[in-house]
């Protein structure tokens, strides 16, 4: 299943009622896993991103849906970042 790391940022309309951060989280875990897609990974960050998310999809069409939905909440600013494990990288760089 393709792989794709999710790096977010809160909006002020998030930060407003920042108590229901893990309650939000919870909701999208739950809609990438409504849309075949499952949370490898996710934890709360220092820096430019406020968090990061690993994400398992079926196909990039639902990641595509993912970011959408998540901009579309007014709750999130992400950027989406494709992802390929040692697995698929491995066998073409054994052709180089």
């Amino acid at each position: 299943m393709p792989s794709c790391v999710i790096l977010g940022n809160y909006t002020e309309k998030a930060l407003s009622d920042i108590k229901t951060a893990a309650e939000i989280g919870e909701g999208a875990k739950a809609a990438i896993a409504a849309m075949g897609g499952k949370v490898i990974f996710s934890a709360i960050t220092f820096g430019q991103y406020d968090f990061i998310v690993v994400v398992e999809a079926p196909g990039d069409e639902v990641m595509l849906e993912v970011a959408f939905r998540a901009g579309a909440s007014g709750m999130f600013r992400t950027q989406v970042v494709k992802a390929f494990p040692d697995a698929e990288v491995d066998p073409i760089m054994a052709k180089l």
